[in-house]
């Protein structure tokens, strides 16, 4: 079976060339939040969003939708 871009697994380990967006968009929301002295947990309360997602994406664990980007701005 050959690898497709339109076939992506959302649970694979992404290669470290593959983070570098995910990581900057992790640490701008942090930093935001943090600016905002608002907890992870108050965050998933305003956003509808839970906490395990906030923080992969704080992280840069994952790489969020633009639906989810738009709900964080």
């Amino acid at each position: 079976m050959t690898s497709s871009p339109l076939n992506q697994d959302p649970h694979r380990l992404r290669q470290h060339h593959e983070l570098n967006l995910e990581a900057a968009i992790g640490r701008e929301v942090r930093l935001h939040r943090r600016q905002k002295n608002i907890t992870v947990a108050k965050l998933a309360e305003l956003t509808g969003l839970s906490i395990g997602m906030l923080s992969k994406i704080e992280n840069g664990n994952t790489s969020p939708s633009l639906t989810t980007l738009r709900t964080l701005a």
